[in-house]
Protein backbone atom coordinates (compact mmCIF):
# COMPACT_ATOMS: atom_id res chain seq x y z
CA UNK A 1 0.00 0.00 0.00
CA UNK A 2 2.85 2.37 0.85
CA UNK A 3 4.45 1.73 -2.52
CA UNK A 4 1.10 2.26 -4.26
CA UNK A 5 0.56 5.53 -2.38
CA UNK A 6 4.06 6.71 -3.20
CA UNK A 7 3.50 5.73 -6.82
CA UNK A 8 0.23 7.65 -6.86
CA UNK A 9 1.93 10.69 -5.35
CA UNK A 10 4.71 10.49 -7.94
CA UNK A 11 2.11 10.18 -10.68
CA UNK A 12 0.20 13.20 -9.33
CA UNK A 13 3.44 15.20 -9.10
CA UNK A 14 4.32 14.16 -12.63
CA UNK A 15 0.86 15.22 -13.85
CA UNK A 16 1.17 18.58 -12.11
CA UNK A 17 4.57 19.13 -13.73
CA UNK A 18 3.18 18.02 -17.10
CA UNK A 19 0.24 20.42 -16.72
CA UNK A 20 2.65 23.28 -15.92
CA UNK A 21 4.78 22.42 -18.96
CA UNK A 22 1.67 22.14 -21.11
CA UNK A 23 0.51 25.55 -19.87
CA UNK A 24 3.90 27.09 -20.70
CA UNK A 25 3.81 25.50 -24.16
CA UNK A 26 0.26 26.75 -24.68
CA UNK A 27 1.33 30.26 -23.65
CA UNK A 28 4.24 30.10 -26.12
CA UNK A 29 1.90 29.01 -28.88
CA UNK A 30 -0.63 31.69 -27.94
CA UNK A 31 2.07 34.39 -28.08
CA UNK A 32 3.27 33.05 -31.41
CA UNK A 33 -0.26 32.84 -32.82
CA UNK A 34 -0.86 36.36 -31.57
CA UNK A 35 2.26 37.63 -33.33
CA UNK A 36 1.20 35.88 -36.54
CA UNK A 37 -2.23 37.51 -36.24
CA UNK A 38 -0.52 40.88 -35.74
CA UNK A 39 1.50 40.30 -38.90
CA UNK A 40 -1.66 39.46 -40.80
CA UNK A 41 -3.36 42.62 -39.51
CA UNK A 42 -0.31 44.65 -40.43
CA UNK A 43 -0.43 43.24 -43.95
CA UNK A 44 -4.10 44.10 -44.26
CA UNK A 45 -3.71 47.59 -42.77
CA UNK A 46 -0.84 48.41 -45.09
CA UNK A 47 -2.61 46.88 -48.08
CA UNK A 48 0.37 44.61 -48.59
CA UNK A 49 -1.86 41.63 -49.26
CA UNK A 50 -2.92 43.31 -52.43
CA UNK A 51 -0.51 43.93 -55.24
CA UNK A 52 2.20 46.20 -53.99
CA UNK A 53 4.98 47.77 -55.95
CA UNK A 54 7.14 48.28 -52.89
CA UNK A 55 9.52 45.33 -52.93
CA UNK A 56 11.18 46.38 -49.67
CA UNK A 57 7.88 46.15 -47.81
CA UNK A 58 7.17 42.79 -49.41
CA UNK A 59 10.58 41.47 -48.40
CA UNK A 60 10.27 42.78 -44.84
CA UNK A 61 6.85 41.25 -44.37
CA UNK A 62 7.94 37.99 -45.97
CA UNK A 63 10.93 37.87 -43.61
CA UNK A 64 8.74 38.56 -40.56
CA UNK A 65 6.19 35.97 -41.61
CA UNK A 66 8.93 33.45 -42.40
CA UNK A 67 10.56 33.99 -39.00
CA UNK A 68 7.23 33.59 -37.21
CA UNK A 69 6.45 30.41 -39.13
CA UNK A 70 9.92 28.99 -38.45
CA UNK A 71 9.47 29.68 -34.74
CA UNK A 72 6.03 28.06 -34.75
CA UNK A 73 7.43 25.06 -36.61
CA UNK A 74 10.25 24.75 -34.06
CA UNK A 75 7.81 24.87 -31.14
CA UNK A 76 5.53 22.30 -32.77
CA UNK A 77 8.46 19.95 -33.49
CA UNK A 78 9.60 20.21 -29.87
CA UNK A 79 6.06 19.54 -28.66
CA UNK A 80 5.75 16.55 -31.00
CA UNK A 81 9.06 15.13 -29.74
CA UNK A 82 8.03 15.57 -26.10
CA UNK A 83 4.64 13.94 -26.73
CA UNK A 84 6.21 11.02 -28.59
CA UNK A 85 8.69 10.55 -25.74
CA UNK A 86 5.90 10.62 -23.14
CA UNK A 87 3.87 8.17 -25.23
CA UNK A 88 6.80 5.76 -25.39
CA UNK A 89 7.29 5.99 -21.61
CA UNK A 90 3.57 5.48 -20.92
CA UNK A 91 3.44 2.51 -23.31
CA UNK A 92 6.40 0.95 -21.47
CA UNK A 93 4.72 1.48 -18.10
CA UNK A 94 1.49 0.01 -19.48
CA UNK A 95 3.33 -3.12 -20.64
CA UNK A 96 4.90 -3.47 -17.18
CA UNK A 97 1.50 -3.11 -15.53
CA UNK A 98 -0.03 -5.70 -17.87
CA UNK A 99 2.75 -8.15 -16.95
CA UNK A 100 2.20 -7.48 -13.24
CA UNK A 101 -1.56 -7.88 -13.66
CA UNK A 102 -1.06 -11.26 -15.37
CA UNK A 103 1.22 -12.39 -12.52
CA UNK A 104 -1.40 -11.38 -9.94
CA UNK A 105 -4.23 -13.08 -11.85
CA UNK A 106 -2.15 -16.27 -12.13
CA UNK A 107 -1.38 -16.11 -8.40
CA UNK A 108 -5.08 -15.60 -7.57
CA UNK A 109 -6.02 -18.62 -9.71
CA UNK A 110 -3.43 -20.77 -7.91
CA UNK A 111 -4.71 -19.61 -4.52
CA UNK A 112 -8.32 -20.29 -5.54
CA UNK A 113 -7.36 -23.81 -6.63
CA UNK A 114 -5.49 -24.38 -3.35
CA UNK A 115 -8.47 -23.04 -1.42
CA UNK A 116 -10.85 -25.35 -3.31
CA UNK A 117 -8.54 -28.31 -2.63
CA UNK A 118 -8.40 -27.39 1.07
CA UNK A 119 -12.20 -27.12 1.20
CA UNK A 120 -12.53 -30.53 -0.43
CA UNK A 121 -10.08 -31.97 2.10
CA UNK A 122 -12.02 -30.44 5.00
CA UNK A 123 -15.32 -31.75 3.63
CA UNK A 124 -13.88 -35.27 3.44
CA UNK A 125 -12.83 -35.18 7.10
Amino acid sequence: NTIHLLGSHALETSCIKDNCHAQIRMNSLEVLNSSIKELECSLIENNLLEESNNDDHKMQMAAKIGSALLEENKILKEEKFKLETRLTIVEGKLEELEIEEKKHIDRIEILLQQNAASQDQLNKE
